[in-house]
């Protein structure tokens, strides 16, 4: 909801909707570098009280990737326009 709250309405739906360039990185950052880990999260746990420790270290590591790439995609929006988000 900040999101929405702090940031040029018309640039950031344009964004959301992917008119722009700007929206391909807005997703990739939200759907991979967030949505990603968030869904994995419940996969570790279980795969940790099956007592599958190697499958758990490669999911964590799948999802520290996905983390990784969000944020450099992220770092996109130091680069446009500070005041973008």
């Amino acid at each position: 909801m900040n999101l929405l709250l702090t940031s040029e309405s018309e640039r950031l739906w344009n964004a959301l909707l992917l008119n722009t360039f700007e929206g391909l990185y807005l997703w990739i950052r939200l759907l991979i570098g967030i949505g990603g880990p968030m869904i994995i999260a419940p996969m570790i746990l279980q795969t940790v009280k099956e007592r599958a420790t190697m499958s758990a270290t490669g999911l964590l590591y799948i999802a520290m990737m996905m983390v990784i790439i969000g944020e450099i995609f992220s770092r996109f929006f130091l680069l446009v326009d500070v005041g973008f988000l």
